[in-house]
C-alpha cells in the first residue's frame, strides 16, 4: 500500500508541481475515493438487475444498495473534512 501512495504522490507531484500544495491533490483523491463508491450504483441501477426476474428483489436490492453507497459516501466525506481532535 505504501508503494502505490508513493506512486500517486510522484505522478501528481510531477504533473502538478507546487499545486499539491494547495490541496489539489488530496481533493483529487477524494474525488477518486467517491467515484469508486458511486460506480457500483451505475452497475446495480442500470446494468446488472436485468437478470433478477422478481420485480419486488430488484428494487429492495437497488435501494439497498443505493442507501448503502449514499450513506458511504456521506460518511467519507463528513470523517475527511473534520478536524481530529486533541486527546487529551
Amino acid at each position: 500500500m505504501d508503494g502505490i501512495c508513493k506512486c500517486c504522490h510522484g505522478l501528481f507531484r510531477k504533473f502538478l508541481g507546487e499545486s499539491m500544495k494547495k490541496g489539489i491533490f488530496v481533493f483529487s483523491m477524494r474525488l477518486i475515493v467517491c467515484f469508486l463508491n458511486i460506480c457500483p450504483v451505475y452497475v446495480t441501477n442500470y446494468e446488472m438487475n436485468e437478470w433478477m426476474p422478481n420485480e419486488m428483489d430488484r428494487t429492495i436490492y437497488k435501494f439497498l444498495l443505493n442507501w448503502c453507497c449514499g450513506f458511504a459516501v456521506l460518511s467519507y466525506w463528513t470523517a475527511s473534512l473534520k478536524k481530529p481532535r486533541q486527546m487529551p
